[in-house]
């Protein structure tokens, strides 16, 4: 990852003369200018488009909560973004799994193991009524991703406890 953002924020760079003149005028080892070339790096990688996905993500992320909660998809919502919230929804529906709201957004604690995670969702089999983890992906290439991610959502289901914010304790999972 920190390769491709590296090709990315020079691509940024090479199509913005802006960024690279006012890079030119900065000395990397000077304490003064270093948050000035810090802000030039983000801007040449956003120009290259290294944040988009992120943002998409980010934004996906949203919708999903927004809706499996019960609420509408909001108006002013871009059309792509609502046919991804609608397969999303038809999807699930398809295999037979269900939202259980309370169980969003998560933050929950494995002992054994000593780490912490937030969930994004757990969802019920209809079939069985079995609880399963789930969290919402978005990357493009699940080539390099897969194995954080089955990690990740094995630890999250053997969390030992989730965090009731409103009570200010842990529960039993």
């Amino acid at each position: 990852l920190g390769v491709w953002k590296q090709r990315m924020t020079l691509a940024g760079a090479a199509s913005r003369p802006d960024i690279i003149a006012a890079a030119a005028l900065l000395d990397p080892n000077k304490n003064d200018d270093k948050k000035s070339l810090d802000a030039l790096v983000e801007a040449a990688a956003d120009a290259a488009g290294s944040s988009e996905g992120a943002r998409r993500g980010t934004a996906g992320h949203t919708l999903t909560d927004i809706v499996d909660r019960g609420d509408a998809i909001p108006p002013g919502v871009s059309e792509e973004a609502r046919r991804d919230v609608e397969s999303y929804r038809a999807k699930l529906e398809e295999i037979g799994l269900e939202v259980v709201p309370e169980y969003m957004e998560r933050t929950g604690c494995q002992t054994h193991l000593g780490v912490t995670g937030t969930l994004d969702r757990l969802y019920r089999v209809k079939k069985t009524g079995e609880l399963i983890v789930g969290d919402y992906k978005t990357t493009k290439n699940i080539a390099y991703a897969w194995l954080g991610y089955s990690i990740q959502v094995c630890v999250y289901s053997r969390f030992d406890f989730l965090a009731d914010k409103a009570a200010g304790k842990w529960e039993p999972m």
